[in-house]
């Protein structure tokens, strides 16, 4: 559901066009109707910062579903810097993705129990994901935090008694498995237990 549903929102609108015109010799007032029906779902506004914002309705319940902020540039295509959408149809964005100055995803987070807070943030570097941070008990402040290396999960660090500091940690082998723990169970901000 995230990333991948994200980065391909221009494709959608392409996909209901196509969709629209295929089969060859459409008469030009059918053309016009369906391009008619893509405008109605597709709106661009202008924002104060000087981005365009594209809002798609995808359902056509008269609701945007998707937002895709763009920078205009000269001489060259506009550039995306964010995609926002609304995976739930209730009118919250939640997911939202940012993007570097060369198109690539630098962060990525969700709201993945539709509560209204972000409860997840991907961080991404040359397009790979390098870091996760995860509010596992919904309490607004990000607990959970993992590190990865080519795709793969190489530790984890966790805050069980949500005082701000780390005192769980975990470090996973290339296979995913847990190779090594440790925890600060007298809460000094140290760890004092450690198992291989």
């Amino acid at each position: 559901m995230r990333g991948t549903f994200l980065r391909n929102t221009a494709w959608i609108a392409l996909a209901v066009l196509t969709v629209a015109c295929n089969g060859g010799k459409k008469q030009d007032a059918e053309l016009g109707e369906a391009y008619q029906e893509l405008q109605q779902q597709v709106i661009e506004k202008v924002t104060k910062d000087g981005l365009i914002r594209v809002e798609i309705d995808l359902d056509k319940d008269g609701q945007a579903d998707i937002f895709n902020s763009y920078r205009p540039r000269e001489n060259a295509e506009r550039l995306l810097v964010k995609k926002e959408a609304d995976i739930n149809r209730d009118g919250e964005v939640d997911i939202i993705s940012d993007f570097n100055e060369v198109g690539e995803l630098i962060t990525e987070e969700m709201d993945r129990n539709f509560d209204g807070k972000i409860d997840w943030r991907d961080h991404y570097q040359n397009g790979k994901r390098v870091m996760s941070e995860t509010d596992t008990d919904d309490d607004g402040t990000m607990d959970m935090y993992s590190y990865f290396q080519k795709g793969k999960i190489t530790r984890k660090e966790r805050d069980l008694d949500n005082d701000g500091r780390i005192d769980f940690w975990e470090r996973f082998d290339t296979d995913g498995k847990v190779i090594k723990t440790g925890a600060d169970t007298d809460g000094d901000g140290k760890m004092d237990y450690r198992e291989e």
